[in-house]
């Protein structure tokens, strides 16, 4: 017994004397440890290693907006491509278009007149005079620029002239027979039309399908 006593009381000792308080100190430790970890305080020891998640470096990561940005500069890109592609074919139709206004002009201009004369002597002086516009008739500058307009042979091509005019027949006609012995394969032939208002001298319209050459009554 007295040698017991001399050894006094070791820390086990107290431990088990006081037992609630020291469970409880346990708990008050656990809970501190990990309120540091989660505020990104590092605990190490040769038994245990706590530390909080590592968050990734955002500078390694694509963002959704950036995949966005991507998306909208090929989007321009393609607007771009597509404005180009528009204004090509615009820049085309006016090209054919100016050379189908000089088409015009070239045959609704300085008309020659012809003067035939009955039963008269020493010129035209007696009796009746017949004073008209000479029946058009396709020269070769006129063939030259519809050759120029009418780049294509392969191009659908319908003439038409104006119902009841032979002058107006007979020039489409000639142009039909030209453009075919020129070696174009879809010359439809000519066709006689009735219009909803008078159409005066020739035109050349070109939609989706091919061309349209009009023939109207001749300009005086």
């Amino acid at each position: 017994m007295t040698n017991q006593n001399n050894r006094g009381r070791t820390f086990w000792d107290l431990i088990a004397e006081h037992s609630k308080m020291t469970f409880t100190l346990i708990l008050i430790l656990i809970a501190i440890i990990l309120l540091l970890v989660f505020n990104g305080y590092t605990l190490k020891s040769n038994f245990l290693t706590l530390e909080p998640e590592k968050k990734l470096n955002n500078k390694n990561i694509q963002t959704f907006d950036t995949a966005v940005t991507v998306k909208k500069e090929s989007f321009n890109t393609s607007q771009v491509v597509s404005k180009q592609l528009v204004n090509n074919a615009n820049s085309n139709i006016l090209n054919e278009q100016k050379k189908i206004n000089q088409y015009e002009k070239l045959n609704n201009s300085n008309p020659t007149v012809s003067v035939t004369s009955n039963n008269q002597s020493g010129g035209i002086t007696a009796n009746q005079v017949n004073i008209g516009a000479v029946p058009r008739n396709l020269d070769e500058k006129t063939q030259n620029q519809l050759l120029g307009i009418l780049k294509k042979k392969n191009e659908l091509i319908g003439i038409s002239s104006v119902m009841g005019d032979s002058e107006a027949f007979k020039y489409a006609n000639q142009i039909n027979d030209f453009l075919k012995s020129q070696g174009y394969t879809k010359v439809e032939g000519v066709s006689q039309s009735v219009f909803n208002k008078p159409i005066m001298g020739q035109f050349i319209n070109k939609d989706s399908i091919g061309f349209k050459i009009v023939i109207g009554t001749k300009l005086d």
